[in-house]
């Protein structure tokens, strides 16, 4: 396993990931054009011949990380890859000297809130009716002090 920066010539792979992780998946045309823009990092989790198993996208708004999404193909999830690809988020983060990182994730999400608060990451707000598949809230978490 190691992990890269991603680009546009990665669309193809992020976007089959994004469809088969998420009920309201990104259009191809919204991934590409985040890949696009100079504010947007991705980091990709691949394995040892170069397939791409994961991504994880965050925007820098001045010194703010604000994680917009972490996936892992359906064959590379339960293995912990997760934690390697947020390891890397918060080494980009750092990198770019942000210093503190936010996110929204679904309450339901009981895997995703274990990652998460395991890297220090707090519950500091909720968004109301947030996901427009199924009106679930959002939790609002932050990482602080990077």
């Amino acid at each position: 396993m190691r992990t890269r920066k991603g680009g546009s010539e990665d669309l193809e792979a992020l976007y089959a990931i994004e469809v088969a992780s998420f009920s309201t998946p990104w259009s191809k045309k919204a991934l590409a054009l985040d890949l696009e823009n100079p504010l947007s990092h991705y980091i990709l989790l691949e394995d040892d011949q170069g397939k791409v198993l994961g991504y994880g996208g965050m925007m820098k708004l001045v010194d703010e990380g604000h994680i917009l999404n972490i996936a892992l193909a359906p064959e590379a999830r339960g293995k912990g890859y997760s934690h390697r690809l947020m390891e890397a988020m918060v080494d980009l983060a750092q990198d770019l000297g942000i210093r503190a990182m936010t996110l929204e994730v679904r309450p339901s999400n009981e895997p995703a809130l274990a990652l998460y608060e395991g890297f220090g990451f707090k519950v500091g707000g909720r968004r109301k009716n947030y996901y427009i598949d199924n009106q679930e809230d959002a939790l609002i978490l932050w990482k602080e002090d990077l």
